[in-house]
């Protein structure tokens, strides 16, 4: 018998779909964001909103809806997940609704393995799992920072 290994995730919106990461990864949430708070960068690719200011340090905020190539407009009132520096240079998301802390047993992952010609959404994902009926995306947070080249918007 395979000995049951949990790990902590955390669930979160964008669109129409439900994710999820490691919690490990996250080094805060705000919820409902203030959008004025979020410095725009000029001729940035569109997935990035801007940057802020948490504490003395300079964070990049990546769109996650754009970012997944996602149709229709986001949310209103966003939420802003931090991550750890121990992913990569300090960053954020951008999402339409957090959710909660779960434990997930690592045994009912079932590994995802990206094509070449998947959408962008599927080249985040490294797992599935069902919960309460719906599909789970995991998404892997290192992966936003090496996202396709977009034309930088004007």
């Amino acid at each position: 018998m395979k000995e049951q290994t949990f790990c902590p995730y955390y669930s979160f919106r964008v669109g129409e779909h439900e994710y999820a990461v490691k919690a490990t990864s996250i080094r805060e949430v705000r919820d409902h964001h203030d959008p004025a708070a979020i410095t725009p960068v000029f001729h940035a690719p569109s997935t990035v909103s801007g940057y802020v200011n948490i504490r003395g340090e300079i964070n990049v905020v990546l769109d996650l809806h754009r970012l997944l190539g996602l149709s229709g407009e986001p949310g209103l009132n966003r939420s802003l997940i931090f991550f750890q520096e121990s992913i990569g240079p300090s960053f954020g998301i951008l999402v339409d609704s957090t959710g909660d802390i779960f434990n997930i047993d690592d045994a009912i992952l079932e590994p995802w393995h990206a094509q070449a010609n998947d959408s962008r959404r599927e080249r985040f994902t490294i797992a599935v799992y069902k919960a309460e009926g719906k599909l789970v995306s995991v998404l892997d947070p290192a992966r936003f920072l090496i996202h396709e080249t977009e034309t930088p918007t004007t």
